[in-house]
Order: structure tokens, then C-alpha cells, then sequence
């Protein structure tokens, strides 16, 4: 199998029924897989995830295990050779996976790779970008100075970056288990750095693609963690 796409849910059915109808038309021309694990929500995802038929594994965690557990929980059962985090508040479009997996894009020793972002309103998330954080630059960002904490490159540009956001991950299995998966010290938050940073100092190179671009409604789910 080519493709796991992974989806961790918290009381946000309704934004989950379209990312995952999104992500079947994306997978229509792969051999992939889509998985949810909900993190014990409370307005009725299952059942209505259930009701509506769709061929996918759907995880029951009795409890929130937060973002990272989930989807470490979720990378057990994925059969993919390629593992696609992505948050439950996102749209994605149907060719977002065609360069990669036609070869279309020259990855050289690929670590992660993460898509341009915008919001509901069309706006870009800057987060879809960034450098490795250093103290004064965070607490620049926390101050609203102006600072280099996100990328300089172009957002529509395809380029290696330090950082890339939890929203959306694009890895291989293989390189996910070697750089030992998400932190689960994180409950939310902050692992996305960690693992971005875990695959720079392996060797791997993260990847921009600003040429696709994924809607992000943006804490619709996280809001009510």
C-alpha cells in the first residue's frame, strides 16, 4: 500500500466529513488507506462517521490521548508505505498527491514534507513555513515583534525549509519509526517542532510545496482539546 492518511478527531464531525470526503477523492488514484482515531469525543462523531459509509479504519480511543499518542496509536495499524498527517479541519485538494507519487518532485533525501496552508477566508497560514525556533525568537512572536520565525521563502515556492506544521505531514513509514515518531510529551502542540527538527538531525532534508495548497479551518478541532 502506498498511503496511510492519518486524522486525529475531537468533536468536529462535521469538519471531518469533509476532509475525509477531500482525502478519498485525493487517494482515488493510489492504492491508500484513510485512518481516524478519535479522541473520545463527545458530540457523536462515530456514529455519525459510521452512518455515513465510508471505507475506512476508524479508531475508538476511550480516552484523549492528545495529538501526538493518537497518532502514534494510528501509525500501528497503517499498512502505507507513506504516512499523510492531517488535521481534521482541512479541505485538500483532489491532485495534492499526484507530483509526489508520479515522481514529479525531486525530493532528495526527504524527511517530512508539508503543503501551503490558507485559512477560510483565502488568507495564507505563515505557519505552513518556518525556521528552527531559537528562544528570542519565540519570544519576539509571543511579543508580536517582527521577527524571522517564519520562512523567507516565497509561499508559493517548493524549497527545503526547517519547520513544517502538524496540520499536515507527508512522511515515509520507514523514516517516521527511525527518527522515533511524535514526542508523547507532548500532549498538543510543539511536536510538530520536535519531529521537524528530529528529521534534520538525522540527515533528512523537510520539504516546502507551496505549488498545492490545503484549506485549514484551523482550530476547529484543537480549540475545544
Amino acid at each position: 500500500m502506498k498511503l496511510s492518511v492519518i486524522i486525529v478527531s475531537y468533536n468536529c464531525k462535521v469538519y471531518l466529513d469533509y476532509c475525509i470526503q477531500s482525502v478519498i477523492s485525493a487517494l482515488k488514484n493510489f492504492h491508500g488507506e484513510v485512518i481516524v482515531i478519535d479522541n473520545n469525543s463527545t458530540d457523536n462523531t462515530k456514529d455519525f462517521i459510521r452512518s455515513k459509509g465510508y471505507n475506512i479504519k476508524f479508531i475508538e480511543s476511550k480516552i484523549n490521548l492528545g495529538f501526538s499518542k493518537a497518532n502514534n496509536q494510528a501509525v500501528k495499524s497503517a499498512k502505507g508505505e507513506y504516512l499523510f498527517f492531517l488535521n481534521p479541519d482541512t479541505v485538500i485538494p483532489e491532485n495534492l498527491f499526484d507530483p509526489f507519487f508520479k515522481g514529479e518532485n525531486d525530493l532528495n533525501n526527504m524527511g517530512i514534507l508539508g503543503f501551503r496552508m490558507i485559512d477560510a477566508k483565502g488568507q495564507f497560514l505563515k505557519e505552513s513555513k518556518r525556521n528552527s525556533p531559537t528562544k528570542r525568537m519565540v519570544i519576539k512572536k509571543l511579543l508580536g515583534i517582527k521577527n524571522n520565525y517564519y520562512s523567507k521563502i516565497d509561499e508559493f515556492d517548493f524549497d527545503s525549509v526547517d519547520i513544517l506544521c502538524g496540520a499536515n505531514m507527508l512522511i515515509s513509514n520507514k523514516v517516521f519509526n527511525q527518527i522515533n515518531c511524535f514526542n508523547e510529551e507532548y500532549f498538543m502542540y510543539g511536536e510538530d517542532i520536535e519531529l521537524s527538527k528530529k528529521s534534520l538531525l538525522s540527515g533528512f532534508k523537510n520539504y516546502y510545496n507551496g505549488k498545492n495548497t490545503i484549506i485549514h479551518f484551523k482550530g476547529e478541532s484543537t480549540d475545544k482539546n
